[in-house]
């Protein structure tokens, strides 16, 4: 995998994962996160890489700010395909409508679970 640039450390090469949190949950819905909170995942271990506030522009400076951070997915609640178009362009994978506390949702993988848990109205 090529080296990612980032913010907070020197080059990596695991791809991050962004919750869009709201508090200590994933915000109900992409535009209502206050925090982007930056996740690398090596195996069972998760390692918190850093905290993002969300753009003042919103969701149209959101995507390329994840892709310069090296963000490959973005897990968050709910959010419209137009959207979602916008982050794929930037080469950002989106899991929608992910539900849960962030240590909950941050546990699946250890759990031999689905590394992220939907909302129940939409699987």
């Amino acid at each position: 995998m090529p080296e990612i640039q980032s913010p907070y450390h020197s080059p990596h090469r695991c791809p991050r994962v962004c919750l869009a949190c709201y508090g200590a949950r994933l915000a109900s819905l992409l535009e209502m996160a206050s925090t982007l909170r930056l996740y690398s995942i090596y195996g069972e271990a998760v390692v918190e890489q850093g905290v993002l506030e969300m753009p003042t522009q919103g969701l149209v400076d959101l995507a390329p700010l994840l892709a310069r951070a090296g963000v490959a997915l973005l897990a968050c609640g709910g959010a419209t395909c137009c959207c979602l178009k916008h982050f794929a362009r930037h080469g950002v994978a989106v899991a929608p409508w992910i539900v849960g506390v962030v240590s909950v949702v941050l546990s699946a993988p250890g759990q031999n679970r689905t590394i992220f848990s939907k909302s129940p109205d939409n699987p």
